[in-house]
């Protein structure tokens, strides 16, 4: 059986923040989440082992982790999934998340784009740039498109590469099906 990581839980609440970002969700609550990311991405000792050892409660002792957050982390190491994300996902377009992964464009930025040219893919975003509209808008000038359309084209030159963060993450997934 495959587990999850302490750096693919952090993901997935580094996902979350995303998204509640690009909701308008509350700041405080997207804090949370980034900063239990940040806190799990690297965190020492095994989440599993914390968990088999005191569950939830033990779990809560970690230093910014909420009983929300515990239970979280519980049903991800059970399950492998969280459906709390699984319906966050649901509730925005599918390419907005793809356009926030594109450098120097955040969760304010695309919502921004999103409410006013309901731009929801990242070609649309690409013909967007190239038509001028956007540096029309508050905070976008002819440098900040540039910078997209970099992006954009950095995006799509490094699509087939893994990042090293998500190639460790899979590489012990396969040591552990291995084991």
């Amino acid at each position: 059986m495959l587990v999850m990581t302490n750096a693919e839980i952090a993901r997935v609440f580094e996902r979350i923040a995303l998204i509640l970002d690009l909701q308008g969700e509350n700041p405080f609550r997207i804090r949370a989440y980034e900063r239990a990311a940040t806190l799990l991405e690297n965190f020492p000792k095994d989440l599993r082992q914390i968990h088999a050892q005191g569950g939830i409660p033990a779990l809560r002792e970690l230093s910014g982790i909420g009983e929300d957050l515990a239970a979280k982390i519980e049903e991800m190491l059970k399950t492998e999934k969280l459906g709390f994300l699984e319906k966050l996902e649901k509730k925005v377009p599918r390419g907005l998340l793809q356009i926030m992964e594109i450098e120097g464009i955040g969760p304010k930025r695309t919502k921004q784009l999103w409410q006013k040219f309901t731009i929801t893919e990242i070609e649309d975003l690409k013909t967007l740039a190239r038509s001028g509209k956007i540096e029309k808008l508050p905070g976008w000038g002819e440098k900040s498109v540039q910078n997209l359309l970099r992006g954009i084209e950095q995006r799509s030159r490094v699509k087939g590469r893994l990042p090293i963060a998500a190639a460790e993450v899979l590489a012990e997934r396969i040591l552990a099906g291995l084991r």
